[in-house]
């Protein structure tokens, strides 16, 4: 039979897919990095990184748990991992899952959801919000990329050579023609999600006026930057706004 004929399982593998799409993309940002520096603390602004391992299947079991009326697979590790009651300043200090228990969780965290998506109601006509039109896998998709640029930003913060960052492609071209700076009229924009997932602080959707500026067309370089500091334009206040110069003082 033909792929239109069950709409419902062709959109089921479509979320399946996003799901595994996702979790492939944070374990790809973790490959070089070592299990000791996933499961120390790089900054106290943020949680270990196996935290937010542990933490990103916690979500999904919770979700997975209310949708499919049953009990979390680890209802134990819910207080450990919720965001809510453990704040970040107290989650190196705690008996965490190591990276082989947080790995075996999210496994079996995807293995529960990624059978059940089969036989849920995924559909825009679904009768249960949670699912309408799967939004729960938006949520919980949605959810990981947050962490993930929450492990990138602990990453980069962390000491040299724990993130391996290999190095950047020189720009041998030209800077492409036209001019140094463009013009943006003013404007009226629509902000937040009117339709489809959202998160509750992006909405409800507002209009928010924005004054004409000049902005240059690229971005600015070290090479051009260091230029304008050798001119002096660092320490020379009409080159500066206000707020930029107390700044700057």
């Amino acid at each position: 039979m033909s792929s239109a004929q069950h709409p419902v399982t062709r959109r089921s593998t479509d979320h399946v897919e996003r799901l595994i799409h996702a979790r492939q993309r944070t374990f790809a940002a973790l490959a070089d990095v070592s299990e000791a520096d996933l499961s120390r603390v790089h900054s106290p602004l943020l949680s270990p990184i196996v935290w937010d391992l542990a933490h990103i299947a916690a979500f999904a079991d919770l979700w997975a748990a209310d949708v499919l009326g049953g009990e979390m697979l680890r209802p134990e590790l819910a207080e450990t991992y919720d965001a809510g009651v453990t704040p970040r300043a107290q989650r190196g200090a705690l008996e965490l899952l190591d990276l082989a228990g947080a790995k075996d969780y999210l496994a079996r965290v995807d293995d529960r959801l990624h059978h059940a998506i089969g036989r849920l109601d995924l559909s825009p006509a679904s009768a249960d919000p949670l699912l309408r039109d799967g939004f729960l896998v938006d949520l919980l998709v949605e959810h990981e990329e947050q962490h993930r640029e929450t492990i990138l930003q602990a990453l980069h913060l962390a000491a040299p050579g724990v993130l391996a960052v290999g190095p950047r492609a020189a720009w041998r071209g030209e800077t492409p023609p036209g001019p140094l700076m463009v013009d943006v009229p003013a404007a009226t924009l629509e902000l937040g999600a009117a339709e489809g997932f959202g998160y509750d602080n992006e909405r409800p959707t507002f209009s928010a006026d924005v004054a004409a500026f000049r902005i240059d067309r690229t971005p600015v370089t070290n090479a051009a930057f260091a230029e304008f500091v050798a001119d002096g334009g660092y320490v020379d206040p009409r080159l500066w706004d206000p707020e930029g110069w107390a700044w700057r003082e």
